[in-house]
């Protein structure tokens, strides 16, 4: 059994109708201990030993999914939050995580793949165990690309000049490696499920749009209305309130301005994106899209 986080023991709250098997053998296999709530008689009530056993777990993962609302999940979830926890809230399938959980950190689960979840489990826990209020004055989680982005510039140089043989597939996985370059951890969907191409978790983001940020790549398509209504669902369903269209190349996007503010999605061109994660973190890159957005729509 190999330990991939810093986390030890992980209390479990999900709805009693939901087959939560492949989730738990995937913390098992990162080394996390499994805890829930008992059932079983003892001298505490069950909401005491419940407050316990939350209390002694290092992080509560909150399983959201059920055909029902279980409220006992929501109530676990709760008391974590009010004992200061690290939490985690985790969607199954296609879940619409209540307006009252926004800001919270969300892990879409689609995957029936038990290495695919372990990997995303992995990710996602190594950033929700990182204070994000308290970081160290002048040492942001992310760095800047270096010299390396002129490197990633010159491979979408030669996509540019041959877009038919280049897939887009190639230019997420390019943007995925240059931000995970950049210190960040991201999650690919090769087209496997429903959802954005990339998810990504990073402790810089919590203060501007919050983890995961989803990114979505447009490469030969013009950027029209369906992309961000495409772009809305994915964030609904992942319960996020912030996105990020990519495009791959240059696309006029003036009149979107007021949908993107509305809706809270962010847009950047790739190449511009490269050229400012030369000198930028990408924290300080996706605050100033946000800025940005935020002051337009105040006008």
């Amino acid at each position: 059994m190999s330990r991939h986080t810093s986390l030890r023991t992980c209390f479990l709250a999900y709805p009693f109708d939901r087959d939560v098997r492949l989730l738990r053998q995937a913390l098992e296999e990162l080394g996390i201990e499994v805890r829930e709530g008992s059932t079983e008689p003892g001298s505490l009530p069950v909401a005491d030993a419940v407050q316990r056993r939350i209390a002694e777990s290092d992080i509560t993962i909150a399983v959201l999914g059920g055909r029902a609302q279980d409220t006992s999940v929501m109530y676990e979830l709760g008391v974590a939050r009010g004992l200061g926890k690290p939490t985690l809230v985790v969607t199954l399938g296609r879940t619409t995580v209540p307006a009252a959980l926004n800001g919270l950190r969300i892990l879409p689960l689609t995957s029936r793949s038990e290495k695919t979840i372990r990997s995303a489990l992995a990710r996602a826990l190594n950033v929700a165990v990182q204070p994000p209020q308290n970081p160290s004055p002048g040492e942001p989680s992310s760095r800047s690309l270096g010299p390396a982005a002129d490197t990633y510039l010159a491979r979408l140089r030669r996509m540019e000049k041959s877009p038919a043989a280049s897939s887009e597939l190639g230019v997420v996985r390019l943007l995925a490696s240059a931000l995970a370059e950049t210190g960040a951890v991201v999650e690919l969907n090769a087209g496997h499920r429903r959802g954005a191409d990339l998810a990504v978790w990073l402790p810089d983001l919590e203060s501007t749009v919050g983890n995961p940020l989803l990114v979505e790549v447009k490469w030969r398509v013009a950027l029209k209305s369906a992309a961000f209504e495409q772009m809305r669902i994915y964030m609904s369903d992942a319960g996020v309130r912030w996105g990020l269209l990519v495009l791959g190349r240059s696309q006029p996007t003036i009149r979107l301005q007021a949908r993107v503010q509305r809706n809270g999605i962010l847009v950047a061109q790739l190449r511009d994106l490269l050229s400012e994660l030369r000198t930028s973190n990408l924290g300080q890159v996706v605050a100033r899209l946000r800025n940005s957005a935020v002051h337009s729509a105040q006008r």
